[in-house]
């Protein structure tokens, strides 16, 4: 299910393939009453999880990745359209002033963190993935529910670093977090 897209926000992604992506951080925004402290917890949550199924951390050579900015602002992010429009804006703005090559913000996808219907202020066990892909030459914005625990940083480093595509996770999760099923042969 396609996210409405912003005015402009075709022209951002198209500028976002052009910088060198591997080092940007996925921003992570709080719908409706999360808290910076839930959102951060919840990155650390995932970085953690992932660093140590992974790659081994604290005990392997890798240091524990940074994946997550948590995104800091006065205005409350209702849903999935309010935090679209400020990554455009955003990146936006980032275009005009980023040097040639590297960005800090990876221009394709973010996550949006919210509350659990059954938690008061625990961490949720999953969280929104939205992605920017292009489909039939059309830029696109479409999200899933991917699980926290080590799923969440495999699957955004794994795109950040090239390994995947907006598609490939697309096609992996459904709107719930379940992992769809494939057929055997």
């Amino acid at each position: 299910m396609p996210i409405e897209l912003p005015p402009g926000a075709s022209d951002v992604f198209d500028q976002g393939n052009q910088y060198a992506l591997d080092n940007g951080l996925v921003f992570a925004y709080g719908l409706k009453e999360v808290t910076t402290a839930i959102i951060q917890e919840t990155c650390n949550q995932a970085t953690e999880s992932y660093a140590k199924e992974i790659l081994g951390w604290p005990n392997g050579r890798l240091a524990k990745p940074e994946i997550f900015s948590s995104v800091k602002e006065d205005t409350l992010f209702e849903n999935l359209g309010d935090c679209t429009k400020h990554f455009v804006r955003y990146l936006h703005d980032l275009f005009k002033s980023s040097p040639p090559k590297m960005l800090p913000t990876y221009p394709h996808a973010f996550i949006a963190v919210s509350k659990e219907e059954d938690s008061r202020d625990k961490i949720p066990s999953h969280v929104i993935l939205v992605l920017a892909h292009k489909s039939h030459g059309q830029w696109q914005l479409e999200h899933r529910s991917v699980p926290l625990q080590v799923k969440l940083g495999l699957s955004v480093s794994s795109l950040t670093m090239g390994d995947v595509t907006a598609e490939d996770i697309l096609d992996e999760y459904d709107y719930d977090g379940q992992a769809k099923t494939t057929k055997q042969e």
